[in-house]
């Protein structure tokens, strides 16, 4: 009789998984352009979790420059255009801003972040998130962080730094 080697169930099960484990890739972002961008302003919407307290919705983007080091003046544009990768659509992300504490002079409301949920329809388009300085207290130097986060996990991120020039 003639004995053939046994193989426990559990390492045949985890030969066939292993293949489709290693391919499987989680939630992630694909990073398409950053830096200086010509933006249209749609509407403002209300931000609550931002010293400004509201928004702008934009639209029409289209990049200048790539830069990862912006000169902050008034009206200037920045940011960045990515494309969500294995986000199921109908789930939503966090889109948050990081930057040096920013004191709004009409509330007197101080935070170093903005943070807004966004419900996902298709994760494939390409989308845009920047910051657009409209008043002159926005302009902090120092490191920004623009962060997509997937069920509190970032998933994404593109730093920025920025100067404030001299007159």
């Amino acid at each position: 009789m003639i004995r053939r080697p046994t193989v426990p169930i559990t390492a045949l099960l985890f030969l066939i998984a292993a293949p489709q484990a290693a391919t499987a890739a989680g939630p992630s972002v694909e990073v398409v352009e950053f830096g200086l961008f010509e933006t249209g302003q749609v509407r403002r919407i209300a931000l609550p979790k931002s010293a400004a307290g509201e928004m702008n919705l934009v639209g029409h983007v289209r990049l200048i420059r790539s830069a990862a080091v912006i000169a902050a003046q008034p009206g200037r544009s920045f940011g960045w255009r990515y494309r969500l990768r294995h986000v199921p659509p109908g789930s939503s992300i966090v889109l948050r801003t990081i930057h040096p504490a920013l004191t709004n002079p009409k509330t007197g409301r101080t935070m170093a972040f903005s943070e807004r949920r966004v419900r996902i329809s298709q994760p494939e388009n390409i989308r845009y998130t920047g910051y657009t300085f409209d008043n002159a207290w926005e302009m902090a130097e120092g490191m920004w962080r623009f962060q997509v986060l997937y069920r509190g996990r970032v998933i994404g991120e593109r730093s920025f730094k920025i100067v404030v020039p001299l007159n």
